[in-house]
């Protein structure tokens, strides 16, 4: 059955919500296609036990079992390192494998993994000028003409990128889980030594 939004009155205009319902069992869901999908589960198309829910409670299990499978496949195929600026622990950048010890000091630590991810650096690639050229010729739609053939000082403006690009060619913008080196989390008697 077709969904349909749902609108939210903001002064004297209706506006969308981005959210759908069934207009038969008037359930509501974040996207139309489960909307329509009358509150089914995506996977066995049995209904779900509760509301908003993608899956049922047995595929939504299974699920969760073949994503750790799949992290698991990373964990053994990954090079164990010592040599590591940062790890991922419980979606966090974290700066030593220690802190995660203290962070668990009052938990019970027979949870926590015996390896965690460590991280990559991503290095800043640069501005690509004529990019932003093309994507303005682009999005003008006009084909008499370029960028380039009304604006002034492209050239300046393409040089001050081109220096800028050069300052920052080796600066770090950001960290990302690197699942091809894993390091270990040492037990805690190991960590006390």
């Amino acid at each position: 059955m077709k969904a349909q939004e749902l609108y939210v009155k903001v002064g004297e205009e209706f506006r969308p919500t981005g959210k759908f319902f069934c207009a038969k069992c008037r359930r509501t869901s974040i996207t139309q296609s489960l909307a329509e999908a009358c509150g089914v589960c995506d996977r066995c198309k049995e209904k779900p036990s509760a509301l908003h829910k993608a899956y049922c409670d047995l595929c939504l299990e299974k699920y969760h079992a073949e994503e750790k499978a799949k992290r698991q496949a990373l964990f053994d195929d990954a090079e164990e390192v010592t040599d590591y600026e940062f790890v991922w622990w419980s979606e966090a950048c974290v700066p030593d494998v220690q802190e995660i010890l203290d962070d668990c000091m009052y938990d019970d630590l027979k949870d926590l993994p015996e390896f965690v991810f460590a991280m990559k650096p991503i290095i800043f690639r640069g501005f690509e000028v004529s990019q932003l050229f093309d994507d303005f010729d682009e999005d003008s739609m006009c084909e008499d003409f370029t960028c380039k053939d009304v604006l002034v000082e492209c050239d300046v403006l393409e040089e001050a990128v081109r220096a800028f690009n050069d300052t920052n060619k080796k600066t770090k913008i950001f960290w990302q889980e690197d699942t091809t080196r894993k390091v270990r989390i040492p037990k805690s008697e190991e960590s006390e030594v």
